[in-house]
């Protein structure tokens, strides 16, 4: 929906960190002997805003590890989300590398001592690869834009593959009960009760906004009943995956992860898609390349690889374009802090935001949906 980079990789000051990183790292492993720090650098790309991230590498007496660092970030007013819950993330994702064929980084060591960062965080090992940009949009980058037809095809059907990967995965299995919402609350209310907060929390310009307000009640209004529950993902984009020869490596950021339809992963996915090729800033749209498949395309290969109907896509879509809305006003209110942007382009963003959601719902009312 935008692109505009508002990273902040120095609110921590990595020489201060180094040593007392060095020697957390030889307390977690002593079989590693003596370790020293190569480098430890800031992540300074075009994606992983939401967390803060660093890299390591890592010397010790049986030769060397490249590692990654996430936590929460370190200035709270510039946090994406309301809750960070950097515990979750780790037991997720090892529950996921033992019980499951999600491909992740395999996560090694985790802490709650807030005297290194600031409060929790992990590590795990970093995997070698190619992850498209957010800023600027993935469409423009050499990954996707360079690559030939089938070699775009490879990375829209592995990552069709992964979602349904983790979809499909039995998570009571791997004991991710404690993912599901307290106080009797299904997932989904949960998560349109979650996001109106995050949207409020961030709003910028005038204080009206009769779109969001529309969507939120059209929302529970229509909310679908008896729906299977499944893993989700939640911020389900190529930008959060590494890619090795165009194929899917690693599934990354598992922040917004929880449970609910599996479907709502593949429809948040295409609605990615829908606003990458759709900027706001004209300038960076772009259309869908070649190699990729399209909606119905990528709705009919999922159903096949999971072995059921999509049932609920427009709904889907009305709520994952929601989110973004919620999450984008967050980015909005970073931006004008930062000087990255003027109170008056944010105000026009969140009126188009809106009106995108307000056609969708209308197209979903009056035309029977956006598939039929």
């Amino acid at each position: 929906m935008h692109a505009v980079s508002i990273l902040n990789p120095h609110a921590r000051d990595l020489a201060v960190v180094r040593e007392p990183l060095r020697r957390w790292i030889e307390r977690q492993d002593p079989a590693l002997g003596r370790v020293e720090i190569l480098s430890l650098t800031a992540n300074t790309g075009g994606s992983g805003q939401s967390n803060d991230t660093f890299f390591a590498t890592v010397a010790h007496d049986g030769g060397q590890l490249d590692l990654v660092v996430r936590c929460g970030p370190a200035d709270v007013s510039r946090a994406l989300f309301l809750d960070y819950d950097i515990p979750k993330q780790f037991r997720l994702m090892r529950a996921l590398a033992e019980h499951s064929d999600v491909p992740v980084a395999p996560v090694r060591w985790f802490s709650e001592d807030p005297t290194l960062f600031g409060g929790p965080f992990y590590v795990m090992d970093f995997v070698a690869g190619d992850i498209p940009s957010d800023f600027p949009p993935c469409l423009t980058t050499p990954l996707i834009a360079d690559a030939t037809e089938e070699q775009q095809g490879r990375m829209w059907w592995s990552t069709v593959e992964t979602i349904a990967k983790i979809g499909c995965t039995d998570w009571r299995r791997a004991g991710l009960q404690w993912l599901a919402p307290t106080g009797g609350r299904s997932p989904l209310e949960h998560d349109i009760d979650s996001y109106e907060r995050l949207l409020w929390s961030g709003r910028v310009g005038s204080p009206a906004w009769p779109e969001a307000e529309e969507a939120a009640a059209w929302l529970r209004a229509h909310r679908p009943a008896d729906e299977p529950v499944g893993l989700l993902w939640g911020d389900v984009r190529m930008p959060n995956l590494v890619f090795r020869d165009h194929w899917v490596a690693a599934v990354l950021d598992w922040e917004m992860a929880g449970l609910g339809n599996p479907e709502a992963d593949l429809v948040t996915f295409l609605v990615y898609q829908y606003n990458v090729e759709r900027q706001i800033d004209p300038v960076h749209s772009r259309p869908r390349p070649p190699g990729f498949g399209s909606d119905d395309e990528t709705v009919a290969t999922y159903e096949e690889l999971v072995g059921r109907s999509v049932r609920h896509f427009d709904f889907y879509w009305v709520f994952a374009t929601y989110r973004y809305l919620a999450i984008a006003q967050r980015y909005y209110m970073w931006a004008i802090d930062s000087g990255a942007m003027s109170r008056d382009e944010a105000e026009h963003r969140k009126v188009t935001g809106g009106e995108r959601v307000r056609s969708m719902m209308q197209v979903v009312h009056k035309e029977g949906g956006r598939r039929r």
